[in-house]
């Protein structure tokens, strides 16, 4: 979502200014219909008035019953409407509120320990990393399992949030707001590990989901 909820109507602009119309009209709706209903009072007392003696009741009737139904049509559209909206903007909320809470994770202590490790990592080793030697890193990586764990902790978090992404739990502009930048130098620092790993263990899809997402990420930023 992401999947943003709001836009509901194709016309660009148009979803804006319907909605508050929507929102605008549903606010002050016992107003309209008590006007409604009056108009209809109204039409009433002229049928009556205009109408022969043995017509009235039948008129009246008619238009009564019209006046009532459209008036009765027009609530239950606009109730309709406007609980729709309600219902996507709670979605919205409660999707930023998950966006929030992931985005937050990666300020926890565990978190925070994970990046200090693959920091002081990417120092040790930044000859092979910027040489893209996958097999010596995933080698040191090995026999490292402090490194191993934290390295491989981050890139399941990235690919938890492209997944959440995916599927439309979190929105991807307020997750590649909040974590863009840090996704996108995993993957240049350790793009080349990851393909290693995939080759090592013959899983292609390993973390796919998160290297799809800052390809796509990417692209964006070039459009």
């Amino acid at each position: 979502m992401s999947t943003s909820y709001k836009p509901r109507y194709s016309v660009a602009g148009l979803e804006d200014l319907l909605n508050a119309i929507i929102h605008f009209v549903f606010y002050y709706r016992l107003i309209l219909v008590t006007v409604a209903m009056l108009m209809v009072g109204i039409a009433a007392a002229s049928v009556w008035k205009n109408s022969s003696r043995e017509e009235r009741t039948k008129n009246i009737s008619l238009v009564v019953g019209i006046g009532s139904l459209c008036t009765g049509i027009f609530y239950s559209i606009l109730n309709y409407e406007n609980n729709h909206l309600k219902y996507k903007e709670d979605c919205q909320k409660a999707t930023d509120t998950l966006c929030y809470h992931s985005v937050n994770e990666w300020h926890q202590p565990n978190m925070v320990e994970h990046l200090k490790i693959t920091k002081q990592l990417y120092d040790d080793y930044k000859h092979l990393i910027d040489d893209n030697r996958g097999r010596e890193i995933f080698e040191i990586l090995e026999g490292n399992e402090a490194g191993r764990s934290a390295l491989v902790s981050i890139l399941n978090y990235f690919e938890g949030i492209a997944i959440g992404i995916k599927r439309d739990l979190l929105d991807d502009g307020y997750m590649k707001l909040s974590l863009g930048n840090v996704a996108r130098s995993y993957v240049v620092h350790y793009g080349f590990y990851i393909q290693y790993r995939r080759a090592f263990h013959r899983c292609p899809d390993m973390w796919i989901n998160f290297t799809n997402m800052v390809a796509i990420w990417n692209r964006e930023a070039l459009a």
